[in-house]
């Protein structure tokens, strides 16, 4: 039932900061929320987003997560700035987030204060609705006193006289009936069931009295889960599905994913319907449906409210079986929450402990590891016992000096017939095959991994068959990694490793993975920053790289010895392409005394193979290692090095040139770039060369560093590859034509011819032209010849004054004569036509992502780019459209941005921009709607009305139709 006294202070709800609903259960709350955003789906005075909270939602990580998504964020892990940037950038449309079921989140602070933050910071469109049984940890009277906050209590959504009236009518009751209806919303509704009035409890009476006592029995036994479906009934006992077991009750609602959640009433009316052990006993039983397909922190909480700590150990046990990088802090600090007092000496409490010490200190989990497994086996609980031995035998393998190390202890475990001991132990004997460089016995191995649950197998399986050299052999192909959103971490490597895409493609994703790095364990956390290291300096991001390695240092005290070697490699990479050659060798040398090849290099030295084979003193044991295809060719590549520096080019000429993704991947590329020099006229090597990034660097070394037919060729093409110059150019042609240097030197001469100033500009604005279309357009009325001597002349002037201290043998690098097309480079010429484009379409990629305070700054520098029309000085009717488009792009960013700046409480800023816009565009509803609105936030109501008067003169002179909008503004204001 509509209830319009109640829908009208919750309209006003995106014109106040706070909106309270505060009842207790019963009361209608969350079906007046309802009500009011179905209302709003046709009147449109803002957005609703809508939040049903849960008990989860007390991590404030799991609520922010919520927000983000009600918000539509598609990030997972948004923070409280991205969720204020996505109501931000909404503006000027009003935003109203509603967090219902406050009371769920039960006092807990990191909550409460993601609440207040948004309260406290959402922009000026930004509203806050939040319904719940008990009053909110937020400053509720100082808003009251302000202004910006209304309540709504119990009296207030009790049924009065006339709503009672109106209820029974829609009900069809008797009217003997309406005197007896209570004013409580959810127990009017009862009584309406029932059709007499009763007390609350004879209420329920009348309710379940009607149904089969099997059919209370289960609601009994289901009434504590909060959300039921078909396998939940099922696991209690049940014969129906939860459809069925629900039908027709009162106080049910549907959640998204189809299951079913009883009204909170539910729980007291329920309570005598089963006694506390048949309670229990559904709640046992409830628990290991949820445990057995993977719902941890829900079987978890329900073996807490059961008292069943062999459950609670039973879910810890499953937690462990999982790979260690699949489970978050988050949900291992729940976890650890969830355990009673009564079981805090137990070794499930301990596992837990020592797992969350996985995202800090490794070497203070496995101490606790150790210690849980003590305990668990003087507890005799053997397969945790097992994993916590293992996880021990995972770091020790790592952090020690003479392979994997297995405990006699685990040995027994596996004698003693526990399925776990024995893929622990197939995983150590495939490390110790791998370790005397017995490659087919420790693939072999691996077949003994299948007692591990499905997560576990796969991620031993992966990490085993990366760690062999054999990345083909995992299931992953580069589609199915980039559908995932490259969520496999070791997918992503095999397909990285296997050269199944171009340095240059995968560095724009690769570059991205390091942000979800916080809330991995430590191990994967500097390993995964040092391969993406290494794809950066493959792509050529040489700072991103040095920045990668750095960070991963900094994660790498706490870890094992040998992950310890991942950011020492990959950072000799990064020596090898920003130092030189030599201080790359030292720092390599230096690793591989703490960590030696051995017969089967460790996995950081996988990623390096080509520059280990092809540089450091005893690097051809790798020849002996049978790795799959991909890194093969990596060693085949660093021999052909070493054959090449020895005289022979034959194996660089061998190569698979055919595959330059492969041999980008796993060859450096100033190594590369040698080799594929040294590779002459071999099929596919001229293509790799002249694709490599900084080539000109690499043909330097070369160069300098050799002697006879490879130094002239790299001396050779040198002198065809231009010198990039110490500085950069900048070309404006938005307010006229200027062209200056970064270092501030002058450009002499630019000026001064017609012709050439036209060249410029036309250059400019197009990149790549057509020697003929140039020579056509700038000489129409001459004959194609003489046009093109015209166009030779000035092309040469040009060329000087872009470099004028350039050797006239060298070519020139600003300004390309390739063929039959003239072109400027994009690397060291900036055009302000092209920032401004830029600006503007990063401006709506940050609204589209929600980030608001992102697109302010790059619509702030639209605003500043657009400094005039372009090209004024010139008639030419080529640039007619143009200037029209770049105009009508300025005034769209500069109106933005004053709508951005206004929801962002600036409205004296947004005036000005509110007139600049006007400027640009004299008849824009647009940034006349902008100009009023900022009238009216700073109170002048006066100059609001007057500004709009004027508004409708212009237009109504003009001939122009008002937008909706505006007639709804002026209309508003009454002009």
């Amino acid at each position: 039932m509509l209830r319009p006294r109640l829908v009208e202070p919750l309209r006003a709800r995106f014109e106040r900061r706070l909106t309270v609903v505060e009842a207790g259960a019963g009361f209608g709350k969350s079906t007046l929320l309802g009500q009011v955003v179905r209302e709003n789906q046709l009147e449109r005075l803002g957005d609703d987003a809508w939040l049903a909270l849960s008990e989860r939602d007390r991590d404030p990580e799991h609520l922010v997560a919520g927000l983000g998504a009600a918000v539509g964020l598609t990030d997972d892990r948004p923070t409280v700035d991205d969720v204020i940037d996505a109501v931000w950038a909404r503006a000027p449309t009003s935003v109203a987030l509603i967090l219902d079921d406050t009371h769920l989140l039960d006092g807990a602070e990191g909550a409460w204060a993601v609440i207040g933050t948004l309260v406290d910071r959402l922009p000026a469109n930004g509203h806050v609705v939040v319904s719940g049984r008990r009053s909110p940890q937020l400053p509720v009277a100082r808003l009251l006193s302000q202004g910006e906050a209304v309540v709504l209590d119990e009296a207030d959504l009790a049924f009065t006289g006339d709503e009672l009236v109106s209820f029974a009518d829609q009900r069809e009751l008797p009217a003997s009936l309406v005197a007896d209806l209570p004013i409580w919303p959810a127990l009017a509704a009862l009584t309406g069931a029932v059709g007499h009035r009763a007390s609350i409890h004879f209420v329920w009476d009348e309710v379940l009295a009607g149904l089969p006592a099997e059919r209370r029995r289960l609601l009994g036994a289901v009434a504590s889960f909060g959300e039921l479906d078909d396998d939940l009934v099922a696991a209690v006992g049940g014969t129906c599905t939860a459809a069925d077991l629900v039908g027709a009750l009162p106080l049910v609602d549907v959640t998204e994913d189809g299951a079913f959640r009883l009204h909170d009433l539910w729980g007291d009316a329920l309570a005598g319907t089963i006694d506390d052990h048949e309670r229990r006993t559904a709640l046992r039983a409830g628990g290991k449906e949820l445990l057995a397909r993977g719902e941890l922190v829900r079987a978890a909480e329900a073996f807490a409210l059961a008292g069943d700590d062999e459950g609670l150990d039973q879910v810890v046990l499953a937690f462990a079986r999982r790979p260690a990088m699949a489970s978050s802090t988050p949900e291992i600090d729940q976890l650890h929450r969830l355990l009673p007092p009564s079981m805090a000496g137990r070794p499930s409490t301990r596992y837990l402990e020592a797992a969350r010490h996985y995202a800090t200190d490794d070497r203070r989990a496995a101490l606790l590891f150790d210690v849980a497994a003590c305990e668990a086996q003087a507890a005799g609980e053997l397969e945790l016992e097992t994993m916590a031995r293992w996880r021990v035998v995972q770091f020790d393998d790592l952090d020690g000096t003479a392979g994997a190390e297995l405990s006699p202890r685990l040995a027994e475990l596996a004698g003693a017939g526990v399925p776990l001991a024995r893929s622990v132990l197939a995983f150590v004997d495939s490390r110790r095959a791998q370790d005397e460089g017995d490659v087919d016995a420790a693939l072999a191995a691996l077949d003994g991994l299948d007692e591990f649950d499905d997560g576990q197998q796969a991620t031993s399986r992966a990490i085993r068959l990366i760690d062999l050299g054999r990345p083909e052999d995992l299931p992953a192909t580069l589609e199915s990694v980039l559908a995932s959103g490259v969520d496999d971490i070791y997918d992503a490597q095999a397909v990285w490793l296997q050269g199944l895409i171009d340095p240059d493609d995968a560095w724009p994703i690769a570059r991205r993975l390091p942000e979800r790095a916080g809330e991995l364990a430590a191990i994967t956390r500097v390993s995964l920053l040092s391969v993406v290291a290494t794809m950066a300096v493959a792509a050529g991001a040489e700072d991103e790289a040095a920045a990668l390695v750095e960070q991963a240092r900094r994660s790498a005290p706490t870890v094992a010895r040998v992950v310890q070697a991942f950011p020492e490699v990959a950072g000799a990479l990064v020596e090898l392409v920003a130092v030189d050659e030599a201080t790359a060798v030292a720092s390599l040398e230096r690793q591989l005394a703490a960590v030696p090849l051995g017969r089967w290099p460790e996995r950081p030295y996988l990623y390096a193979l080509a520059a280990l084979r092809g540089l450091v003193p005893g690097g051809e044991v790798l020849d002996d290692c049978p790795f799959g295809p991909s890194l093969t060719v990596a060693v085949e590549a660093g021999a052909a090095l070493a054959a090449l520096r020895a005289g022979n080019p034959a194996p660089a000429r061998a190569l698979p040139w055919a595959e330059p993704a492969l041999l980008r991947v796993h060859v450096p590329p100033p190594l590369l770039a040698e080799l594929a020099l040294a590779a002459g006229d071999a099929p596919g090597a001229r293509r790799v060369l002249l694709a490599l990034p900084h080539l000109r660097r690499w043909m330097r070394r070369v160069a300098d560093r050799s002697e006879g037919r490879l130094g002239r060729s790299a001396a050779d093409l040198l002198r065809t590859l231009p010198a990039r110059p110490a500085w950069d150019l900048r070309i404006d042609v938005l307010g006229g034509l200027r062209l200056r240097r970064s270092d501030g030197d002058p450009l002499d001469g630019w000026d001064r011819r017609e012709r050439v100033r036209q060249l410029l500009a036309l250059l400019a604005l197009e990149r790549e032209v057509p020697r003929a279309a140039v020579a056509s357009r700038l000489w129409p009325e001459l004959p194609p010849e003489k046009a093109a001597a015209n166009l030779r002349v000035n092309l040469t002037h040009l060329q000087q004054v872009l470099q004028p201290d350039r050797d006239p043998g060298e070519p020139p690098w600003f300004l390309r004569a390739d063929g039959t097309h003239l072109r400027l480079v994009g690397d060291g010429i900036t055009v302000d036509r092209d920032e401004l484009d830029r600006a503007v379409a990063a401006a709506v990629e940050a609204e589209a992502a929600g980030l608001a305070t992102r697109a302010v700054e790059h619509y702030r520098r639209a605003g500043e780019l657009y400094v005039g029309d372009l090209l004024p000085e010139a008639d030419d009717a080529w640039l007619g459209y143009e200037r029209i488009r770049l105009r009508s792009l300025a005034h769209a960013a500069v109106a933005r941005h004053g709508e951005l700046v206004l929801a962002c409480g600036e409205p004296e800023e947004a005036m000005g921009l509110a007139l600049r816009a006007q400027r640009l565009d004299p008849l824009s509803e647009r940034a006349h709607r902008l100009f009023i609105r900022c009238h009216l936030t700073v109170g002048s109501a006066a100059a609001a009305r007057a500004a709009g008067a004027a508004l409708r003169r212009e237009l109504d002179d003009a001939g122009i139709t008002l937008e909706p909008e505006t007639a709804s503004l002026l209309d508003r204001l009454g002009v």
